[in-house]
C-alpha cells in the first residue's frame, strides 16, 4: 500500500479526533497538522531515513521548531520496518505516543521562548541613525566618546539590570535597546573597524567586515536577549567572541 495513505489511514485516523489532517509528504517527511486557537500550528511528523527503511517521529510548532527528546524514547529515535505490517505497527506505536506524551510537549512548544523580536522598523532607526542614537546614549549616561568599550560595561550593566518591572519593549524600552546597541556597535567599528550594513532579503542591518573579515553580526538581537533576561554576560560574551576574531 502507499505508504501515504498508510499515515492518513493509521496516524491520521488515530489523531483526527484532536484536530490534525494529513498535510502532505516533502523532504522525506509525512506530515500532519492541526491550528490552535491561538493560531500556533502543531506538526506530527513521520521521518523516512535516506539510508534504510526506517522511520523517526518529529514534533514541532510553528513558535519553537522541533523537539529533541533528552532521553530515549520514540521521538528522534530511528525504527526499522520491512513491509507494510512493520510500517502500520510502527504508526500505531507513534499514534500512542502522541496522545500519551506528545499533545503535552506540543503545549509546552506552543510558548514562545523569547517575548520580543525585533522589527524592521527598528533594524532601520538603528542602520540610518546609529550616530546620532549613540551619541544620545553618551550624553545621557556621562561617558565620554574616548572611553573603552569594556570600561562602558558598567554603565550598559546597570542600565539593564536596573531597569524595574515587567518587560513592555515599549516605545521608551525600545529606543533605549537602539541607544545602547548602536553605541556598542559604534564602539566595535571604531575599534575593529567594519560597517553598518542593510540586509534587503531580511529587512534587518548588521556590523559587516570587522577587522576585515567578511561576517555578518546582528547587534540589536543580543542587547534584546539580554534585556528580557536581565542579565550582560551575553553582551559580554557576544564581545569576546567578535574581540578574539583572528
Amino acid at each position: 500500500m502507499q505508504k501515504g495513505k498508510m499515515v492518513q489511514d493509521v496516524l491520521g485516523r488515530r489523531l483526527e479526533p484532536y484536530g490534525f489532517a494529513y498535510d502532505g509528504y516533502r523532504d522525506r517527511r509525512w506530515s500532519l497538522k492541526r491550528v490552535t486557537e491561538n493560531n500556533v500550528e502543531h506538526y506530527v511528523v513521520v521521518y523516512k531515513s535516506a539510508y534504510d527503511t526506517s522511520l523517526r517521529l518529529e514534533l514541532s510548532t510553528s513558535v519553537q521548531g522541533d523537539y529533541l527528546a533528552d532521553s530515549p524514547s520514540l521521538v528522534r529515535q530511528f525504527i526499522s520496518y520491512f513491509n507494510d505490517d512493520d510500517f502500520s505497527d510502527i504508526l500505531e506505536r507513534y499514534g500512542d505516543y502522541v496522545i500519551e506524551h506528545g499533545l503535552s510537549i506540543l503545549d509546552r512548544m506552543s510558548v514562545p521562548l523569547y517575548l520580543f523580536e525585533p522589527d524592521e522598523h527598528m533594524y532601520a532607526e538603528l542602520y540610518k541613525n546609529n550616530d546620532e542614537l549613540a551619541r544620545s546614549f553618551m550624553e545621557k549616561n556621562n561617558i565620554d566618546s574616548s572611553i573603552a568599550l569594556e570600561s562602558s560595561f558598567g554603565t550598559i550593566e546597570s542600565i539593564i539590570i536596573g531597569h524595574e518591572g515587567e518587560r513592555k519593549f515599549d516605545v521608551c524600552e525600545k529606543l533605549v535597546l537602539l541607544e545602547i546597541t548602536a553605541f556598542f556597535g559604534n564602539k566595535v567599528i571604531s575599534t575593529y573597524n567594519g560597517s553598518w550594513e542593510w540586509d534587503n532579503e531580511y529587512n534587518n542591518c548588521s556590523i559587516n567586515y570587522i577587522k576585515g573579515k567578511k561576517n555578518q553580526w546582528d547587534f540589536l538581537l543580543p542587547i534584546v536577549r539580554a534585556w528580557e533576561k536581565s542579565e550582560i554576560d551575553s553582551i559580554k560574551n557576544f564581545y569576546k567572541y567578535i574581540r578574539n576574531i583572528w
